[in-house]
């Protein structure tokens, strides 16, 4: 009992240990003006799913939940599960079992095809109303 108390708490302060750096990067405009750090974009000059991750996530952590959502929504979405896994980690395993429940009902071909249209989708969405 001890060590899950201890082991969360470690979890809680390490996301608002993350929360605080990422506001604060945002609000002085280093995330703004940063390197490009993606390799795909680097490649091709095209930019990949997770381009203005970071930037996005800097928006929301500064509580500018208009423009993190125009950054990048699937950054959003990515950094709101990690902090929820990180709160509390038994959400991964339950949500686990669901998306299991619906890769046996839509069988293994379906669902990934899905998931993987649905990825396409945003990201074409990304290039076409961002890019």
């Amino acid at each position: 009992m001890h060590l899950k108390l201890v082991s969360g708490l470690v979890r809680i302060f390490a996301l608002i240990t993350l929360w605080l750096t990422m506001a604060m990067l945002w609000n002085s405009g280093r995330l703004a003006n940063g390197p490009v750090l993606c390799w795909f974009r680097a490649l091709t000059g095209h930019p990949c799913p997770f381009c203005g991750s970071t930037r996005a996530v800097g928006a929301l952590c500064a509580g500018d939940l208009n423009t993190a959502w125009h950054l990048n929504s699937l950054g959003v979405i990515a950094f709101l599960c990690f902090a929820a896994y990180l709160v509390n980690p038994n959400l991964a395993g339950a949500t686990n079992k669901q998306l299991l429940k619906v890769k046996q009902k839509l069988g293994p071909v379906w669902a990934t095809s899905g998931l993987a249209t649905l990825f396409a989708i945003t990201w074409v969405w990304d290039i076409a109303t961002r890019w």
